[in-house]
């Protein structure tokens, strides 16, 4: 291969690399950061507060903090910040707002919808458990679900515990249990970051120490 073949083929995988960098969303989130984002949702979807699309959005990276953002949807294209969304994913986006707006006992047919704001912090405005996103929403219910029903849920997707079994988790600033046995330090960094998020407990000192039983 001569010196200029080899220039040649370099620019080419470049050119090819910046095309697969550009297609990608605009922020991934960590494994862990993905799973407490789904908790999140799953509550929003729960309690009929519509804005658990904005938290899906969030978590697949079409969405970034501090940036302004816009959602529409219809029956037939979903486009999040002008770009319509690839077509496995747009599929999974209108069967949940299909779902959402279907389930409803004060919901009506959905043609279209649409979602826009200036700004949007994940921190504040969705991590946050008191914020105006996670609290208000025009289709949200009085009926919230217990948190800490959440968290068990999540054991339950973990296979962390049975379903129907009895459940013991202890959360302390060393360490998260679940019926005797420790976590590993990678599912306790992810229920920890759940606790604080959904029940606002974040361990400081030994004598601080969070607990479910069932």
């Amino acid at each position: 291969m001569n010196s200029y073949t080899l220039r040649w083929a370099t620019r080419w995988s470049c050119v090819c690399l910046l095309v697969l960098l550009c297609a990608r969303p605009a922020q991934a989130t960590s494994n862990r950061m993905a799973d407490s984002l789904s908790v999140i949702s799953h509550q929003l979807f729960a309690e009929r507060n519509e804005y658990f699309i904005l938290v899906e959005a969030f978590k697949d990276g079409y969405v970034e903090s501090g940036k302004p953002f816009s959602i529409f949807y219809t029956e037939k294209d979903v486009t999040i910040n002008g770009n319509r969304l690839p077509e496995e994913s747009e599929t999974r986006y209108r069967r949940l707002m299909k779902d959402f707006y279907s389930n409803g006992s004060n919901a009506p047919g959905l043609s279209t919808f649409t979602m826009e704001g200036d700004s949007i912090s994940l921190e504040s405005d969705i991590l946050n458990p008191s914020s105006n996103y996670r609290t208000r929403g025009p289709w949200q219910q009085t009926n919230r679900k217990p948190s800490k029903q959440l968290i068990i849920e999540e054991l339950t997707r973990d296979k962390l515990v049975n379903p129907g079994r009895p459940i013991r988790l202890s959360c302390t600033t060393k360490a998260i249990s679940v019926n005797g046995n420790a976590l590993s330090p990678l599912m306790a960094d992810k229920y920890r970051m759940l606790i604080r998020i959904l029940e606002g407990f974040d361990a400081q000192k030994e004598s601080d120490i969070y607990s479910i039983s069932r």
